[in-house]
């Protein structure tokens, strides 16, 4: 059913993170099943705290498209 689905995603930054939460939040928000998938992501140190981490994340899930939508 070929274009029954239109992409939609969101990016989000998250500073101040450890490399748990960061995995922790992958893994609760990666799921195949409901169509949400993690395309792109960017990991850096923080300059002002090491210690952590700042994220990047877009994030894309496939909706039905509403019929006269188009």
């Amino acid at each position: 059913m070929a274009g029954a689905y239109e992409e939609s995603a969101v990016e989000m930054k998250l500073d101040a993170m450890t490399m748990k939460q960061v995995t922790d939040f992958l893994y609760v928000v990666e799921s195949p099943k409901d169509l949400v998938k993690i395309p792109k992501i960017s990991i850096s140190k923080m300059k002002e705290r090491p210690e952590y981490l700042s994220t990047v994340i877009q994030v894309v899930t496939y909706l039905p498209v509403k019929p006269g939508a188009r």
